[in-house]
C-alpha cells in the first residue's frame, strides 16, 4: 500500500456525494461571494477566526455550526466520537480515524489554518482499514476540507474540496 495525497485524491479517486459546497478556509469576516466572484451557495463554509467556529451558509445567511461535536485539533488526535467535525488548528499532525465505525460513518476534517501545504495533516485509519485503498491520506492542500466516509474496511474521501 502507499500514501495518498489529497491533491491526488481530488484529481483521481474523488467520489461525488451530490452535495456541493465551497470551503473558504480561515477568515476573520463573512465572505460576500465566492473567490471567483460567483454567488454564495447553500452549504458553503468557512472557519471564523474571531468566533473560533465553523460557519455555514444556509442559502440566505451565515450560521454557526456549533456543539460538542466540533473539535479543535492542534496535536495528534484519535477520533473516538464518529460524529465529530475536526478543525485542524495546527499542521504536521496525525488524525487517526475511529476503530470499528458503523457503515456509512462520516468524519469531516478541515484545515483551520490555511497552511497545510507547508504543514500537512495526515489522516490514518485504525487497524487494517484503508483510505481509498492506501495506508494514509496526506492533506497537503491549503484550506482543504474532506469528508471521509466508511464503507466496510475502507474509508473513502467524499467531496474533498481544495
Amino acid at each position: 500500500m502507499s500514501n495518498r495525497k489529497i491533491s491526488e485524491t481530488l484529481k483521481s479517486s474523488l467520489v461525488e456525494s451530490g452535495v456541493t459546497f465551497y470551503y473558504f478556509g480561515s477568515l476573520d469576516s463573512e465572505p460576500t461571494s465566492r473567490l471567483d466572484g460567483s454567488a454564495l451557495q447553500q452549504n458553503d463554509m468557512y472557519w471564523d477566526t474571531n468566533k473560533k467556529s465553523l460557519i455555514i451558509y444556509d442559502g440566505e445567511k451565515w450560521k454557526f455550526i456549533s456543539g460538542s461535536n466540533v473539535i479543535l485539533v492542534d496535536e495528534d488526535y484519535t477520533v473516538t466520537d464518529a460524529n465529530s467535525k475536526l478543525v485542524c488548528k495546527a499542521g504536521d499532525i496525525t488524525i487517526t480515524l475511529p476503530e470499528n465505525p458503523m457503515q456509512g460513518t462520516i468524519v469531516p476534517v478541515l484545515d483551520g489554518t490555511g497552511d497545510s501545504q507547508d504543514h500537512p495533516i495526515t489522516v490514518e485509519p485504525s487497524g487494517d482499514d484503508t483510505i481509498a485503498g492506501d495506508d494514509k491520506l496526506v492533506c497537503d492542500t491549503n484550506n482543504f476540507i474532506v469528508y471521509l466516509t466508511y464503507i466496510g474496511t475502507n474509508w473513502l474521501p467524499v467531496n474533498a474540496v481544495e
